[in-house]
């Protein structure tokens, strides 16, 4: 007595708990990446953290990767010293460097899109 339910678009929008998971375990990533910097004078210093949302959207895909990173730039939005050289807070976000801030989801989805992400877990 088996029935099939179908499944409706918004139960497969939904995130699991191990989605839950990789999804802060990668916003901490971006925070300890972004502290390893070289301050310039004109005020943007040179950091690698873009390398780590590249990282971010390529391993997680474009949903969960986009939301880590959302949520990267939330907590440092908030107050949070995530940001480069211990910063963080609405300041972060307006001032010299916001523009590095406000396009990192942007390109978290870029990178994350690519067919048949799913494959990736069935061999991890």
């Amino acid at each position: 007595m088996s029935q099939s339910y179908a499944k409706s678009p918004a139960a497969e929008r939904k995130f699991t708990t191990r989605e839950m998971v990789l999804v802060g375990m990668f916003a901490a990533v971006l925070a300890v990446i972004s502290q390893i910097s070289l301050p310039m004078p004109t005020g943007v210093p040179i950091t690698i953290q873009v390398f780590g949302v590249a990282l971010v959207g390529t391993v997680l895909g474009s949903r969960l990767g986009t939301t880590a990173t959302l949520v990267y730039v939330l907590l440092g939005a908030i107050g949070l010293p995530i940001f480069a050289n211990f910063s963080g807070g609405i300041s972060s976000i307006v001032g010299v460097t916001g523009g590095y801030i406000w396009a990192w989801p942007i390109m978290t989805w870029l990178c994350g899109i690519r067919p048949k992400t799913e494959l990736l877990w069935k061999y991890l």
